[in-house]
């Protein structure tokens, strides 16, 4: 992909770190890896390992991403080597839960997650929750709130905010499990709507080239996804304090808005 590409070149105002290691601040970190362009898979690895140890000046032969940049850049540069984990979704909430990892990216804030994770301060990434219809679609609904009755798909476990919640009960929901099965069923017809977050799902949709069959309604919400673990570990409250604390840094020098624009060049756009 040649956003990867120019990505693993390097970031214009990535600052210079030198390549150390510490044994006293190792900390695992586990994520997700089919998650484009957030955190994802490179497409020239041929790892398997789920483990990979990675100090201050180094990156993952793994994974990439905007989210994956921005966690890693954070805590390198307060002398973390991170010991990265990459699961499923579900794996990685598992072991979050019973306390064996230190933090999990990205995580967006729930009432059942509150009760045993706390959150960074600052996100990590956001998303932008959309519903896409086949671009044929001369239905005149243009929201969520006017397809009472339809069938609507949505990824099964992902949150869309409180105002998705609070018409669940309008809508007949069809849980999917990949975006490429729920985009699979908006094409069959088996769903009028696909519920999705527009950054991951737009990517996927100009990837596979079949982004002219489809369009999109404006947002009916948009969500924030931390940097979190579990309220039990006694070092996640200093993790989450010196991941924020490079907010600052990475936004004055430019480097948040360089990693935007090189995963982000079509935010928003119309296919």
């Amino acid at each position: 992909m040649t956003i990867a590409i120019v990505l693993r070149q390097g970031v214009a105002n990535e600052p210079a770190l030198p390549n150390s290691y510490n044994p006293n601040k190792v900390i695992t970190v586990a994520t997700l890896e089919d998650y484009a362009p957030y955190c994802f898979r490179q497409s020239i690895t041929t790892m398997k390992d789920v483990g990979e140890v990675i100090p201050p000046g180094h990156d993952s032969k793994r994974l990439q991403g905007y989210s994956w940049d921005v966690v890693r850049l954070s805590l390198h540069r307060q002398g973390y080597t991170i010991q990265l984990m990459v699961y499923p979704w579900s794996r990685v909430m598992s072991l979050v839960r019973r306390n064996e990892i230190d933090v999990i990216f990205p995580a967006a804030v729930t009432e059942t997650r509150s009760q045993f994770l706390v959150f960074s301060k600052y996100p990590v990434n956001t998303v932008h929750y959309v519903i896409y219809t086949n671009k044929e679609n001369q239905s005149s609904w243009q929201n969520l709130a006017e397809m009472t009755g339809l069938r609507v798909g949505a990824m099964r476990g992902w949150d869309y905010g409180s105002y998705w919640n609070s018409h669940l009960e309008h809508i007949e929901l069809r849980e999917v499990n990949t975006v490429e099965q729920g985009f699979q069923m908006l094409d069959y017809r088996r769903v009028e709507g696909l519920a999705g977050y527009e950054e991951v799902f737009d990517h996927y949709l100009i990837e596979t080239s079949i982004d002219k069959k489809f369009q999109k309604l404006a947002a009916f919400d948009q969500g924030f996804e931390f940097l979190s673990g579990n309220k039990l570990n006694t070092k996640v409250k200093r993790i989450l304090k010196d991941f924020d604390s490079s907010r600052p840094f990475l936004l004055k020098q430019g480097i948040l808005a360089e990693l935007k624009k090189r995963w982000f060049p079509l935010q928003n756009g119309n296919f």
